[in-house]
């Protein structure tokens, strides 16, 4: 494949179709009707529906907004959008109307490409429906219209002319019978790709503008190797199957796909309720995941174990045991540690010897358990991709355990995104690996803007050619994130490491928590641990501001609670309904009077409070500071997520969105 000839991401499968047209190229078995597309086939339906946007008058350089969730139609209008020569502006079908009618408006959009009716009738029905510079949209395509026509939608919705309405059948059907023929746009790899909103962590989403050379950059050298006789081993190659759940308009998930595509991947779209069964029936050779995802896995690993008994429960936790140290050893042996002072050759000889030791047990170990945790995730794994935010030291340990390399990078949605990632041969836990090709990053004083010497912490700033083109509409945001040797500033804190020049991130500048004795405390990490590690909590956020402790909102785990006694069972019970099963996208199920109820009581139960305080004591460990320490907790009951606004899309916590709403019991847990 000539990639480095690619001028649009178009290409890349009009490259991969030529050379293996009767590859698989996208299964999708969760939407209806399910979908089995070889590239050849892919590549002449993108080929149709990029003459049909032209036949409807969209011309290069203008702008189409696309709100829908992972599918091959996804995939197929996202596509076409580009070789027609326009661009897009993508958001979640989750996003509030008011937001996705305001990146229409942003974006400068002249037509759109929903998932459904129903959003089509919330978009049409809220806020004076949706319109934007050029007026209401030319055209809608609706990607899954169930029984419905277009007519019968634009009617449904009340829609005025001139907008028209068309089905994703209905608008391949129109190309592919006349047939209409596609008419080659000039192919600027300078020209934009994509608008990708960012998370709205913040009031409005800024609109990050990404070029075609911005995402080709990423496409053509992304690698999880160094060294090219190892690419099958770790990197996609014709016929290797990604199972996709993660959000495709999100940009880690985007770019990882684009990449895959490239090698001519099998990519299977799922969901949270299919994921499980998709593994164990595609056997993946990778995974994209954010560490949530990963953390899930963990916890019911974990909690399968806890369901054992007698001499079976004494091997796991013997296996667990002697598999940890001998991770540990060869991480030493090898000189991974992170640490600034690198093993001294007596270090590193003992760990060899200590690991050789271990070996055979960790063999035995592995076929007796971690085979069996390995064949869950399908068993042919070569790469679990992480990102989106940082990964406890926990799970990676977990993962090590299992011999399956997890692969983490490091970036942001204005850097298309990886500015940074590990590679098999360097695979540094706690680390976001090292730069990508031809990409700085410095590290300088938050205060001052100096530049920092390797090992020191401080702001992390980036230059490269996969950095956006600024923020749509908005010169004075674009300028405030540059300085002045045109580097980004990520808002992240970070150090390199001065052995292995891996990056490693500390935490976000802004996220920074100050006591009141003056000292500076990052959550995320602590977050990140306690997650992991604690039996009795789901989530939590940690407060403090100009406190003398940190403080912790936490969603309790109340099944746990219940096995520790703490509460009565059928309580748990009750708010496991209360709750339901999709709380994280749809929300709680049932009363939300009830369950505050529950909650209030929760919070009067001193003996629940202690009991969180010592377990969240335990999950840290000794690695944390005295000042990082957590002195009090809070309750709460429904957990953060997307349908009450206290996680971003990509489960990312809001954390102004949360501190202004338990403002109150923050300010209760400090008297």
């Amino acid at each position: 494949m000539d990639r480095y000839k690619w001028r649009t991401l178009p290409d890349v499968f009009e490259t991969v179709a030529s050379l293996a047209p009767e590859a698989v190229a996208v299964e999708d078995m969760v939407h209806t009707p399910t979908a089995k597309m070889t590239y050849g086939e892919l590549n002449r339906q993108i080929g149709a529906l990029a003459a049909f946007f032209q036949h409807e008058g969209l011309k290069p350089g203008q702008c189409v907004s696309v709100f829908a969730e992972n599918s091959h139609r996804w995939l197929i209008a996202d596509q076409a959008i580009l070789k027609a020569g326009a661009c897009n502006a993508v958001r979640g079908v989750k996003a509030p109307v008011d937001e996705l009618q305001y990146i229409y408006q942003n974006s400068e959009s002249v037509a759109s490409v929903v998932e459904s009716v129903e959003q089509i009738e919330a978009l049409m029905r809220t806020n004076g429906g949706l319109t934007g510079r050029y007026g209401p949209p030319r055209f809608i395509l609706v990607l899954f219209p169930g029984e419905r026509s277009g007519q019968e939608i634009r009617e449904l919705a009340n829609l005025p002319p001139p907008t028209q309405v068309l089905t994703f059948d209905e608008a391949l059907s129109a190309s592919l019978a006349r047939p209409l023929t596609f008419r080659p746009v000039p192919k600027d790899v300078r020209s934009v790709a994509t608008l990708v909103y960012t998370s709205g962590t913040t009031n409005k989403p800024k609109g990050v503008v990404l070029r075609h050379s911005n995402l080709l950059h990423q496409v053509n050298y992304n690698s999880f190797t160094d060294s090219p006789s190892k690419e099958p081993a770790y990197n996609p190659v014709l016929g290797d199957v990604l199972v996709s759940v993660l959000p495709c308009w999100h940009i880690f998930e985007r770019t990882a796909e684009y990449w895959m595509f490239s090698k001519g991947i099998h990519v299977v779209y799922s969901n949270v309720k299919n994921f499980k069964a998709d593994l164990a029936k595609h056997q993946p050779q990778f995974i994209v995941a954010v560490p949530r995802l990963l953390e899930t896995i963990y916890r019911g690993v974990l909690q399968k174990f806890a369901t054992e008994k007698g001499a079976k429960k004494k091997i796991i936790e013997f296996f667990t045991r002697v598999g940890s140290a001998w991770v540990k050893a060869w991480r030493v042996a090898r000189g991974l540690v992170l640490r600034s002072r690198a093993p001294n050759p007596i270090e590193r000889l003992l760990a060899l010897v200590l690991a050789l030791v271990l070996s055979p047990l960790a063999a035995v170990g592995d076929k007796l358990v971690w085979s069996k945790v390995r064949a869950g995730l399908g068993g042919r794994i070569k790469v679990l991709v992480a990102g989106g935010s940082s990964m406890p030291l926990v799970l990676e340990d977990f993962f090590e355990l299992l011999r399956t390399p997890v692969i983490v990078g490091y970036g942001m949605t204005e850097t298309s995104p990886v500015i940074t990632n590990r590679v098999a041969e360097k695979n540094l836990a706690g680390s976001v690996g090292r730069t990508a090709r031809d990409t700085e990053v410095k590290i300088v004083d938050p205060e001052s803007g100096a530049r920092l010497p390797e090992g020191q912490p401080g702001l992390v700033l980036m230059r490269g050619p996969q950095m956006m083109a600024g923020y749509k509409s908005n010169a004075e945001a674009s300028k405030a994130v540059l300085d002045q040797e045109g580097f980004l500033d990520t808002g992240d804190l970070g150090r390199i490491h001065p052995l292995t020049k891996h990056l490693i991130i500390t935490g976000r500048a802004k996220d920074t928590i100050v006591l009141s004795n003056g000292e500076n405390v990052e959550p995320q990490p602590i977050e990140d641990v306690v997650c992991a590690n604690s039996a009795l909590v789901d989530q939590v956020m940690c407060v403090g501001q100009d406190e003398k402790v940190l403080g912790m909102l936490v969603v309790p785990n109340v099944r746990a609670l219940a096995r520790a006694g703490l509460v009565d069972r059928g309580l748990a019970e009750r708010v496991a309904e209360l709750l339901g099963g999709q709380v994280l996208t749809n929300g709680i199920a049932g009363s939300r009077a009830e369950l505050e109820e529950v909650e209030a009581s929760l919070r009067e139960k001193k003996e629940v409070k202690k009991a969180l305080l010592a377990d969240i004591a335990r999950a840290m460990g000794k690695s944390f500071r005295e000042t990082e320490r957590v002195g009090a907790v809070e309750v709460v009951l429904e957990p953060f997520n997307m349908a009450n606004g206290f996680l971003t899309q990509t489960l990312k916590v809001k954390r102004n969105v949360v501190s202004g709403h338990y403002a109150q019991e923050i300010e209760q847990m400090y008297r």
